[in-house]
């Protein structure tokens, strides 16, 4: 399955999350929430997106057995992190943030994975061909 599009289909609602975010901290003067607004177009716009190109520049990683997992995690953690640090900020209950931060750092260790074998797949090709 191809996994460039719907990381840039995932990228682009987390952006428009992240400005309605921004148009009522905004328009309330109240910026209490700015570190979640900040990791949602952090995570979700900004890497998600970065996710999607880099698929589209190797397609090789569609292929990779945790291509599927890494899109989920990315997708589930993308909303969750940035979720958690509301209700630390809110709430004062950091568990939701640390456990969502875990997670997000795996789906982003399973990027590092995938793009590495492909690295190594296409230095072996070179040398090979």
């Amino acid at each position: 399955m191809r996994r460039d599009l719907p990381f840039l289909f995932l990228a682009l609602i987390y952006l428009l999350c992240g400005e309605v975010m921004g148009m009522v901290m905004g328009s309330s003067g109240d910026f209490t929430l700015a570190p979640a607004h900040a990791h949602l177009n952090l995570l979700g716009w900004v890497s998600c997106a970065l996710f999607g190109i880099v698929h589209r520049l190797f397609p090789a990683m569609e292929r990779h057995r945790l291509a599927g997992p890494q899109f989920w995690m990315a997708a589930i953690f993308g909303a969750l992190f940035p979720g958690g640090i509301a209700v630390s900020i809110l709430w004062g209950d950091p568990r939701l943030a640390i456990a969502a931060s875990i997670g997000w750092f795996v789906a982003t260790l399973l990027f590092l994975i995938m793009l590495a074998s492909v690295a190594r797949s296409q230095r072996n090709a070179e040398s090979n061909g």
